[in-house]
């Protein structure tokens, strides 16, 4: 095998001058010479979306610049032809780099050509790009599980079971995961006695309780214990206090988990993992905190505590957001708190932002309409409500609470033909669903409206 080493750092090299072009064709040279190379399929596929990070193109220019590598991705496809589709697909990538569909049959044409590291760096990808598809997932585990990289392969059952906890598949992988790293690490093979078989049948039941990942009350607490044992023996150990934090945190003891996370941010401030696990353990106890308000039934502790938690749900999205300016589904999170906090104008560049992601562009389509629509940008809204509305095919619940929204702000703007277009609208509902909010009230009184 060709030795692209040398090549690699060349590309590495133009990917921080942030010539991604130049990246990109030089990681296709290495893909030429050693077509499994995942270190360069990864490369090429961060330097297109680098490349998109100050704008991305709108879905005309994607869909025109990508059009003829999908008709031959089509037809490559119908002859089985798999080494063309992921060329075609590695065209249309650096284009369109998001396209989950073309990640997606990119990924499958490198299966089928037994490419199992670039087919890696491929699901690698689309484990962000589309993190809740559950088949990208468990293909991801399987390419990790086959490297015995056991622990990144029980991080992605262990997505897919939270996705779906009845996944069957996933279970059973985490199941064998679980044995095979309880086996690795107890010793058997090493026995060479009553006494030595004991001590790794003991290792053995400590090495699954570590993996399982159903914990019981008392496994998390031997979890806490062993970690806190082996921070004595580590004092200011960054990972091992983030274990800590994480332990903690499930075992829902959320002021130590504060208290670790707060000790591995002083000890790392620069680590982005630290300051997200204090994030999620100052979010849980607000949580909390509001779920013992609420049971108590006091109107005014429920308020507060409703405020704190607000608060501290925006403050962190805002952090997260800030420190990863490229990341559209924090934009569109970001959007979504500060509409509901009421800063509508904040909210409409926050979601601006995030509509460029194809995983949340409806609901931030709809959102962006709501925000335009409190700021008064009536003609605006009703742009985005229906290009929301557009993009859902069949007539359910979220496209017809869209569809409501989009006749009410036609209602605001008044005039017979915005009147008429309300009420064709509202009519749409109502044959659809007659019980839906006061949509039969609306109908009867702009029918009344435009009659008179």
């Amino acid at each position: 095998m060709v030795d692209v080493s040398k090549y690699l750092e060349r590309a590495d090299n133009e990917a921080r001058r942030k010539n991604f072009d130049g990246a990109m064709d030089l990681y296709a040279e290495i893909l030429r010479l050693d077509a499994d190379c995942g270190e360069a399929r990864k490369g090429l596929l961060v330097s297109a979306s680098r490349k998109f990070e100050k704008g991305y193109p709108s879905a005309v220019v994607t869909g025109l610049g990508t059009l003829g590598a999908r008709i031959g991705i089509f037809f490559a496809s119908v002859f089985k032809a798999h080494a063309a589709v992921a060329g075609f697909c590695e065209g249309a990538i650096r284009k369109d780099p998001r396209n989950v569909s073309l990640n997606m049959k990119l990924g499958h044409a490198l299966l089928a050509l037994n490419l199992r590291r670039s087919a890696e760096a491929v699901f690698a990808a689309l484990a962000d790009l589309a993190p809740e598809d559950t088949g990208s997932l468990k293909i991801l585990g399987q390419l990790l599980y086959e490297q015995k990289r056991h622990d990144e392969a029980m991080q992605c059952f262990e997505r897919v079971l939270r996705i779906n906890p009845r996944d069957q598949e996933a279970a059973k992988m985490r199941k064998n995961l679980a044995a095979e790293g309880a086996i690795a690490q107890a010793g058997f093979k090493e026995a060479k006695s009553a006494r030595d078989l004991a001590k790794s049948q003991k290792d053995l039941g400590d090495a699954e309780r570590r993996q399982r990942l159903s914990k019981t009350a008392e496994d998390l607490a031997d979890a806490v214990l062993e970690l806190e044992r082996a921070l004595e023996q580590s004092p200011g150990d960054v990972g091992l206090t983030i274990k800590l934090g994480r332990a903690k945190l499930e075992a829902a003891d959320y002021d130590g988990a504060v208290d670790a996370f707060l000790d591995a941010v002083r000890a790392d401030a620069s680590s982005e993992e630290a300051k997200d696990g204090l994030g999620d353990a100052r979010l849980a106890r607000a949580r909390k905190n509001l779920d013992h308000a609420k049971s108590s039934g006091v109107a005014e502790d429920i308020a507060r505590r409703t405020r704190e938690l607000a608060s501290l749900e925006l403050d962190e999205i805002r952090r997260r957001s800030d420190a990863r300016p490229t990341d559209l589904g924090l934009r569109f999170r970001l959007g979504k708190a500060l509409l509901e906090a009421g800063d509508t104008d904040d909210a409409i560049k926050a979601l601006q932002q995030g509509v460029k992601d194809p995983r949340h562009r409806v609901s931030a389509l709809h959102l962006l309409g709501r925000a335009f629509a409190e700021s008064g940008s009536l003609d605006l809204a009703v742009k985005q409500f229906s290009e929301a509305a557009d993009a859902i095919t069949s007539l359910n619940g979220p496209k017809m609470e869209i569809l409501y929204e989009l006749a009410c702000t036609l209602e605001r703007q008044g005039g017979p033909e915005r009147l008429e277009r309300a009420l064709r609208t509202f009519e749409t509902i109502f044959e659809a669903d007659i019980g839906f909010k006061d949509v039969r009230a609306k109908v009867e009184d702009l029918r009344k409206k435009l009659s008179t």
